[in-house]
């Protein structure tokens, strides 16, 4: 795998290592087997990271010959804020950002400003240029060129995955505007988005900003027009525009688009009434649009893989949301790695745990790119996107099911704790279910009084606060 970031990646690892073995001294050789890093390598790295934190009071690195690394953190967030600074005062993040405000007169003096060699520069545009071949874009005359869509896509990955919503890397967008404007529009449709979603527009709306005022307009697509034409709910939008931004010329292209992007990101689903949210839902239906078609071929798929059926009536929040998850697969295409594999949690998880279902998505997933070409260059984030729906809201369809009695002396509050414990710690392996009826129990577990149960699989404990080691035992006896 080819990362935008693959030196500063290296350092965010190690200090992410460091802070979770806080306050204790670390080898150089350990950090490196943990990295596969050579020892040089590592010490670098761990010079670097303590000449960025010089004047920084909430993090400290001490270097101590024949002890190692001492690391302490006051909190995570100083971590995070860390990261962010790593990321920001690199070649690469100065590179895209002057390339998105176009402000490169020439190579030569960027070189200059940046204290590199210019044979730096034109090897680091020839990399990220290898990178980009296959989303149709290009870093040429010292500018993005290419499909427009995809360039706007890229741009938010790039600084999303950096930054997530912390900081706003626009400084010549006012957020304060966007939010305005949101809230607004919000308000008169009655259909809110979650605060991440929020977040994530601004990005989005931001970087359009930015590139149409360089005059680089986005391209006619009929997937806008399907969800635009004749839709109350995208007058609306408009109107509020031109009422937030009435000096900012803006070609009409472009209000579908961002209304597009509106219309890909997760809901509140909370705060939006649920007779909204029918309505929305009819909507994408009656506008045949491409997002709803996949939704539906999808949950086919998956109805027939694993015998289900209604899917779609029995889950509607969750067809919405793929509805909206398949348009923004459309418009922020994923094939470009930018900093580490954590956008990719779910699906190591699904890899590690679930060989079987996971190799059954890629399938699924293959089948749909090729039905499907909207979403072709999107594959990485569909697949994480429908591994983390296995594990938060279709687990009960793929998880094991586990029947256990629990009855102990301290009587039913503890019995509770016991059985939510239980649930928690096989919250990835299994789904815990709570029977009173011993014939049915795959486990029965007590203090003691239920001796007289003929059930063989009995668990019997002497502390109701479980362990590591009772945990060990429960799941030997479920997996007898």
């Amino acid at each position: 795998m080819k990362y935008l970031h693959k030196a500063e990646n290296q350092e965010v690892e190690i200090l992410k290592y460091l802070g979770q073995n806080s306050n204790r001294w670390l080898t150089s050789e350990e950090i490196g087997e943990h990295m596969n890093l050579s020892r040089v390598t590592v010490n670098k790295i761990i010079k670097s990271l303590q000449s960025k934190i010089e004047e920084d009071k909430h993090i400290y690195i001490e270097i101590v010959q024949n002890k190692g690394v001492l690391f302490n953190c006051s909190s995570s967030i100083y971590i995070a804020d860390l990261i962010q600074k790593i990321y920001s005062n690199s070649l690469t993040f100065k590179l895209i950002t002057s390339l998105l405000n176009e402000s490169i007169i020439s190579l030569d003096q960027f070189a200059y400003k940046n204290f590199i060699s210019l044979a730096s520069i034109r090897r680091k545009i020839a990399f990220i240029n290898e990178i980009l071949k296959d989303s149709n874009i290009a870093i040429r005359n010292n500018r993005f060129v290419g499909d427009e869509q995809n360039i706007r896509g890229f741009l938010f990955k790039y600084y999303w995955e950096i930054f997530k919503g912390r900081y706003w890397p626009f400084s010549n967008v006012d957020k304060a505007k966007l939010i305005e404007n949101s809230e607004r529009v919000s308000m008169r449709l009655e259909i809110w988005c979650s605060q991440v979603s929020y977040e994530q527009i601004y990005y989005l709306l931001a970087i359009s900003r930015i590139r149409v005022k360089k005059a680089h307009i986005i391209d006619y697509k009929k997937e806008f027009y399907q969800l635009t034409e004749e839709n109350a709910m995208f007058e609306i939008c408009k109107e509020e525009w031109y009422r937030s931004f009435p000096q900012l010329y803006c070609p009409e292209s472009e209000f579908h688009y961002y209304f597009f992007v509106i219309s890909s990101f997760s809901l509140n689903y909370v705060k939006t009434n649920v007779e909204k949210l029918i309505v929305l839902k009819e909507v994408y239906g009656e506008k045949d649009l491409f997002a709803f078609e996949i939704t539906k071929y999808l949950f086919k798929n998956v109805e027939k893989k694993y015998k289900l059926e209604n899917l779609e009536k029995k889950h509607p929040l969750l067809f919405l949301e793929l509805v909206m998850c398949h348009s923004k697969a459309f418009i922020v295409p994923s094939k470009v790695l930018i900093t580490s594999s954590d956008s990719f949690y779910y699906k190591e998880k699904m890899a590690q745990n679930y060989p079987e279902i996971f190799k059954n998505l890629n399938t699924i997933i293959s089948d749909l790119k090729d039905k499907f070409p909207q979403i072709i260059y999107s594959e990485s984030f569909l697949l994480e996107t429908y591994c983390m729906i296995h594990f938060q809201a279709l687990r009960n369809f793929f998880l094991k099911k586990i029947k256990i009695l629990v009855s102990v002396s301290a009587g039913r509050t503890t019995e509770q704790t016991i059985l939510g414990n239980i649930a928690q710690h096989f919250k990835e392996k299994y789904l815990i279910e709570e029977t009173f009826d011993e014939n049915k129990a795959d486990i029965c577990i007590t203090d003691g009084q239920l001796k007289t149960l003929e059930n063989n699989n009995i668990f019997y404990i002497i502390d109701t606060n479980l362990g590591n080691k009772d945990f060990l035992q429960i799941e030997a006896i479920i997996n007898n």
